[in-house]
Formats: structure tokens, sequence, C-alpha cells
């Protein structure tokens, strides 16, 4: 009985979570579109379009973050996530582009990862040396392409690919050691 009302408990409290107003700092007036309370000079509230990740777009312009994205075409732009977003020539991350990224092959992961078929990514930064073909998010910014592991783009010095584990909250393990936000930390053998 316990599990059944606690059941339905967490059910409700998802209910009432997913119908709470969810903050967007664009708005759109009569005539001005603002963000985060100015105004978006030379936005059209007419033709004005709130995306989501920040983004939007208007007949003529791109915008992150109330900013208009330079050379962003509005007609072929779209948002992907974490960050990520293309149009027909270039891919962004948090409305800059990435340098580099082919649009055609170009995916998202998670984990703010993403590759096209010649790189890997972390956020708009190439992951040096990573393979694209064999790269796997393993969770919480963790990551691995069969021959190095990775924390937020960044290689996991002495970790196995083959035994890594990731825990939770920034934790992980492999078979010889255990690791904290991407650094090998000392655990006390037990006696």
């Amino acid at each position: 009985m316990r599990k059944l009302i606690f059941s339905i408990f967490c059910l409700t409290a998802i209910g009432l979570a997913a119908q709470q107003p969810q903050f967007i700092p664009y708005y759109v007036g009569p005539g001005s579109v603002y963000y985060d309370g100015q105004i978006i000079q030379n936005a059209d509230p007419q033709t004005f379009h709130i995306l989501r990740d920040g983004y939007a777009t208007d007949s003529w312009n791109v915008y992150y973050q109330g900013r208009v994205v330079p050379d962003a075409s509005c007609s072929t732009f779209r948002v992907l996530s974490w960050g990520y977003a293309e149009d027909a020539w270039n891919v962004y991350f948090d409305g800059q582009p990435v340098p580099g990224a082919g649009v055609n092959t170009f995916r998202v992961l998670g984990d703010w990862y993403a590759c096209d078929a010649w790189n890997v990514y972390f956020g708009d930064n190439k992951v040096q040396g990573a393979v694209p073909g064999s790269f796997q998010v393993v969770g919480d910014g963790y990551a691995t392409d069969g021959a190095n592991v990775y924390y937020d783009g960044d290689v996991v010095p002495g970790a196995s690919p083959a035994t890594f584990q990731y825990q939770y909250g920034g934790y992980g393990t492999d078979a010889t050691g255990t690791y904290y936000m991407g650094r090998p930390i000392e655990v006390p053998n037990p006696q």
C-alpha cells in the first residue's frame, strides 16, 4: 500500500511540475521585442518566433539570448539540443559558429558532446585525438572512444576505457581507480 501511495504522490508531483510555467526571457510586445527586459533593436515583432535554448528568429535574423547571430540563415535555422543549432552552412553552439563542423554529418551525442564525420566536439571545442566513429557518451561529462576516457572534452589520465563506468555525481571508476570530475582520487583501502 505504501508503494502505491508513494507512486501516486510521485506521479502527481511530476504532473504538477510539468504544468509550471517555463521562464522565457523573450517577450514579443505590440511594437517591439525584448530579451531580459531590454529591447532587441531592429527585431520584427510581426515575424518573431521564440525557439528554445535561448534561440529565436524573425524574417531577417537569428538571435541567441537577444543578440543577432551573425551570418546565420533564419530560413534554414533549426535548434538541435544541448546548446547546438544549425543552418544550411554552419553549426552553432550557444550562438557561436563551431569552427570546421560539417553540417551534413553533424549529430549531437549528449552532455555537450557532438561529432561530425571528422571530429568530436565538446561545446564549440574540438576534442583532440577523439575518434568520432566509436565515440560514446557515458554520462555526466564522461565519454569514451575506446582508446581514451574523456571528461568535459579532456582525456582522463590513466583511466581504462575497457573497464570505465560512470557512477553518479561526477564519480567514475575503472578496474584500478576512482575518478571525480575527471581527476583520479585516492580511495582508502579497507583493511
